[in-house]
């Protein structure tokens, strides 16, 4: 008499339906309203809303290396902090909405001086070289 060997019908559908359900899971966790890659996506934003503020009031108060607010817009846009929509809204209403905050850029004068660092020739080099 030879012992049984392999497995049977039951155990194999058993085994693939506890795969079917893990898989389901896995997919309700990574999608989903609070899934895994939607809750990326909104800290992504917040976290671009959060660059694009700081540069803005770096801008406001110190007029870092721009003279003009569509300058810096533009470097924003250049940089993929911006997208063109938001930075033709910017252009237009001075104001734009990343995530759940509104960025304000307020008024542009055009007075604004670029901020000039003595020490540093080769940040100077490639401020000149900028396309």
């Amino acid at each position: 008499m030879q012992g049984n060997r392999g497995i049977t019908l039951m155990a194999l559908a058993a085994t693939i339906m506890v795969l079917i359900i893990l898989a389901g899971v896995s997919l309700a966790t990574l999608t989903g309203e609070n899934g895994i890659l939607t809750r990326t996506r909104a800290m992504k934003e917040e976290y671009r809303a959060e660059v694009v503020q700081e540069r803005v009031e770096a801008w406001k108060n110190e007029g870092k290396d721009y003279t003009t607010r569509d300058e810096m817009m533009w470097d924003l846009y250049k940089e993929g902090l911006i997208t063109e929509l938001e930075l033709n809204l910017g252009k237009y209403e001075q104001q734009i909405k990343i995530a759940n905050q509104t960025i304000d850029f307020g008024e542009d004068n055009g007075v604004k001086k670029i901020k000039v660092m003595e020490n540093l020739p080769q940040i100077e080099y490639f401020r000149k070289c900028r396309c």
